[in-house]
């Protein structure tokens, strides 16, 4: 085995070089001040450059998935403070998304025409709530319709949001796994076996989370139901010495 004879190459070590949006972030950061030291320059404002306006709406769209999330499995009856919470947290994201809906019409104009239709009227308070609220990246649009820099920024952070996405993924499945197999050895009696249970459902709920995220396309597979299962778990006909490693697991680093 390898953890007697480690002086050899570690099979199950991933060979990828990992792809974060952290790291495209920076990249592109990189790229804009080449450019700028070359004399090119592509912003409009000088606070928020077109990769930091991409990043932003993404990172809008993600918050706005979470709040869906939290809301849907709020109870028919919730505290107090768990609808203070919400309330709160709807309040910081419209504040948010008035912000960034500022910037974006700089760089996509289109968008104040977009945003006329769901609102007809100026003056009208918006009724869309904040979660809802259509952010037009560039991928929604007609590509002739957004400029053509912010469609590149905006597919590379994508493809890096789906690997996060798909590591954290991962991260949870093997929780799972480590606390099944746990509690199968280690754990008697209802009231040990109902706080696993509740351990677990709570890794399931922000697996579920995670699945809500987009990009599953270009050099990643489509992500199907059988695809969510952690190494180990056989499934058919398949055994330890047939089973094939999942494509999930051979995409991220760990």
């Amino acid at each position: 085995m390898w953890e007697e004879y480690n002086t050899r190459p570690n099979l199950f070590e991933s060979k990828l070089a990992p792809i974060t949006q952290a790291m495209v972030r920076s990249q592109l950061a990189e790229l804009e001040a080449q450019e700028l030291r070359a004399g090119i320059n592509h912003s409009l404002d000088d606070n928020v450059s077109p990769s930091v306006l991409i990043s932003g709406g993404i990172e809008l769209e993600d918050l706005q998935q979470r709040l869906k999330h939290d809301i849907s499995d709020l109870s028919l009856h919730p505290t107090d403070n768990q609808r203070e919470a919400i309330i709160h947290r709807t309040n910081a994201l419209q504040r948010h998304i008035d912000s960034w809906t500022r910037y974006q019409q700089l760089y996509m104009p289109i968008v104040s025409t977009l945003c006329s239709s769901t609102n007809p009227s100026p003056g009208a308070p918006q009724t869309l709530k904040p979660q809802d609220f259509p952010l037009y990246l560039p991928s929604a649009l007609n590509h002739l319709d957004c400029n053509h820099c912010l469609m590149k920024h905006e597919w590379k952070l994508r493809q890096a949001q789906a690997h996060d996405a798909l590591s954290k993924l991962c991260s949870h499945l093997r929780l799972c796994l480590h606390i099944y197999k746990f509690k199968d050895k280690n754990l008697w009696g209802q009231a040990a076996s109902t706080r696993a249970q509740n351990l677990i459902a709570h890794i399931e709920a922000k697996k579920d989370a995670v699945l809500d995220e987009m990009g599953w396309e270009a050099t990643l597979r489509p992500l199907r139901h059988e695809d969510i299962r952690p190494m180990g778990d056989f499934t058919g006909d398949h055994t330890q010495g047939t089973e094939i490693i999942l494509w999930i697991c051979t995409s991220v680093t760990p």
